[in-house]
């Protein structure tokens, strides 16, 4: 995958978020709840450490200011500059 490519092999996990009025969807990622590594990222394919809490966080791999985005069956896009939610289980 390179980077602006949409990636149609995602079963994603999403959730809606408001950012000053404006309803943006964004990829849930998870990880075990002891651990600061992530399952592998939905935009990268590769693991990300964030800190303990989970959250709204900006993906490692978005920070190069280039987008990577998801198109879900349902046509739902999510774009990896929106960032993800890190879920705990």
């Amino acid at each position: 995958m390179t980077f602006g490519e949409i990636n149609t092999d995602y079963e994603a996990h999403y959730i809606p978020i408001t950012f000053e009025k404006i309803i943006v969807n964004i990829a849930v990622i998870y990880r075990e709840k002891n651990s600061l590594s992530t399952h592998k990222c939905p935009f990268c394919n590769k693991t990300h450490i964030h800190g303990s809490l989970p959250g709204h966080r900006v993906p490692h791999c978005s920070t190069n200011k280039k987008s990577l985005k998801i198109e879900l069956e349902n046509g739902v896009v999510l774009d990896s500059q929106n960032g993800y939610y890190v879920k705990n289980y």
